[in-house]
Order: C-alpha cells, then structure tokens, then sequence
C-alpha cells in the first residue's frame, strides 16, 4: 500500500515544505483539483522539478476531451492522471491510451457513481490501472457514504491491486481501511493541517505495516 498526500487548498510552496519531511513517507504527491484550477499544469511542472523522486498524480478529474486534457497533464510530468468513471467510455478510453503513450497511469474516480462495482469493472475494460473509491469533500461527514462496505465491494471486483481509497482518512480509520486492503490510500486534510505534517503522515504510515 503507497500513501498519497493530497495538496488542494494549500499554496505551491506550502505543499514544497511539508513534502521535504516526507521523504520515504509520502509516495505519490497528488496535485490537487483546486491546485490545479488556482495554477495549472505549472503546479504539476513545479513538483516534477523540485521533487523528482516522487511518483506526482494530477488530479485532473477529466470529463471530456480525454487525450487532450491527459496530453496536457501528462506532458507536465505527471506520473498519473485522473478521470472520472462517470465520463464516457470513450473519454475514458482516450485517457487510457494516451497515457500508455507515457508510460504514465489512470485513476478512474468513482465519485457519484451510483453502480459503482459495474463501473469499477468497465472502468479496468477500458485500460483505467487503479479505480478510486472516494469519500468526497461535500459528503464525508453526512454518514450517507458507507466507504468501507464500497472499498470491499470494488475489491472484490477489480482486486485490491487496482483499488484507492481517498477521502476523510486518519488515524481513527486507517486500521480499517488496511485491513480492507488497497494499492493506495489517500490523505489530505488530516496531514495538511496537522500542526506537525511530517508527523501525521508518519502516524499513517505506520498502519500500513501492521
């Protein structure tokens, strides 16, 4: 299991200063939804340069225009990008073969998908690498989402080996979720405002050996 620190909200040289602790902690730096819309690809330019021995995701959430919008993504260094399951397959698709062409991964984000396991399994037809069953900001709290009851359901379809848990992540609940099993597990806020970061993303990672 590879841990994912999620940088949204924060500032590019915010998320440069908690990252220079996390070495050999952190895994994947996931440029963020919001990162991405307040900089652009120059956001994912500027961990490529600064931190080249980290795997970097762009959180694109692509919808449309999929080799276009990867192309972009993927031309800035990204390692990974993200589209949304509940896009066409044919934009899905797109995304899948344009990142072959980079050697580069797709995550398909499950967020709002209501046949989640269906779509799991077209989602890995159609190229995606790893499906992400995420907790979203605007829903975590309402205890409308039963994440964990979800992680197991697409396990089972797809293999823990191509699944990703994102969203709401901490210390009261990533016992559970190693236990569940996934290829990476996503962490954002928990981290990001902690007042010792490299601390908390300690504290996470210590679970995934136990």
């Amino acid at each position: 299991m590879e841990l994912q620190l999620a940088l949204d909200t924060v500032t590019l040289e915010e998320g440069a200063a908690m990252l220079e602790g996390m070495r050999g902690v952190v895994d994947i730096i996931e440029v963020g939804t919001p990162m991405i819309m307040r900089y652009g690809v120059k956001a994912v330019e500027y961990y490529r340069r600064k931190f080249p021995d980290f795997k970097i995701l762009a959180d694109g959430k692509i919808m449309d225009g999929g080799a276009f919008e990867a192309g972009m993504l993927l031309e800035a260094g990204a390692d990974i990008v993200t589209v949304l399951a509940a896009a066409s397959d044919l934009t899905i698709k797109a995304v899948a073969e344009t990142a072959k062409k980079y050697h580069a991964c797709v995550m398909a984000d499950l967020i709002e998908v209501k046949d989640y396991v269906t779509r799991a399994k077209e989602v890995r037809e159609l190229g995606v690498d790893l499906v992400c069953v995420h907790n979203g900001s605007d829903i975590k709290n309402s205890g409308k989402l039963d994440y964990l009851k979800q992680l197991r359901e697409v396990n089972l379809a797809v293999g823990k080996e191509h699944t990703v848990m994102a969203g709401g992540v901490k210390p009261e609940n990533i016992a559970e979720i190693v236990r569940e099993g996934a290829a990476v597990t996503v962490c954002g806020e928990y981290i990001v405002t902690h007042r010792e970061p490299a601390a908390a993303a300690k504290t996470l990672k210590s679970y995934f050996s136990l």
